[in-house]
């Protein structure tokens, strides 16, 4: 796991769409669906439920974002 996969969690968590969080991260949506599936991957549990036009968190998702927001909000303040 990297800042930048940290980093594309919070941008789709925020956005609510893999769509959004693409432009808002100037990358292609597939690009950024691989490095979530990589995530997920890595965890070993699944984040997100993906819908037709939107994404919602399961609950791990829920404890991961909270988690993840207290480590970026940690590095901006370096």
């Amino acid at each position: 796991m990297t800042i930048r996969h940290l980093r594309i969690f919070a941008a789709v968590v925020d956005c609510g769409t893999m769509h959004a969080a693409a432009q808002k991260l100037y990358l292609s949506q597939p690009t950024l669906s691989q490095q979530v599936i990589k995530l997920e991957e890595e965890l070993g549990i699944p984040l997100l439920v993906r819908h037709s036009k939107s994404v919602s968190l399961t609950d791990a998702g829920e404890l991961f974002a909270q988690h993840s927001r207290s480590i970026l909000g940690s590095l901006n303040q370096l």
